[in-house]
């Protein structure tokens, strides 16, 4: 047994992946990017939801090549962890935030040119 000092920590744990959507995609959903939540149980408590899908919107605000906003993609989540008391809806924004860029770096993305 350890004592653990100072205040409550942050901690959360998201599981899916990111695809691409096609223009027709984009152009039915009416937006540039989508949030799908397949997740079954309560790894993920519900109210932690919502807090991913704006940790999503906050990483593709935002590329990881010049800054600008990323488009075409729909993020899938599929399951993750919580703790009773380290996790809160800051702790799940933040990591499906930095879940979204650090996979979008490994994807080797390009910047589109306007035309």
């Amino acid at each position: 047994h350890k004592k653990q000092t100072g205040g409550a920590g942050q901690y959360a744990k998201v599981i899916g992946y990111i695809e691409p959507l096609t223009l027709e995609e984009q152009a039915e959903l009416g937006q540039a990017n989508e949030f799908v939540n397949n997740c079954v149980g309560t790894n993920i408590p519900p109210e932690y939801y919502t807090s991913c899908e704006k940790g999503m919107h906050d990483a593709t605000a935002e590329g990881a090549l010049v800054g600008c906003e990323v488009e075409g993609i729909r993020v899938v989540l599929q399951d993750g962890q919580s703790h009773d008391v380290d996790s809160s809806d800051m702790a799940f924004r933040i990591c499906m935030a930095n879940a979204i860029r650090s996979t979008m770096k490994e994807a080797k993305p390009q910047i589109l040119e306007p035309l």
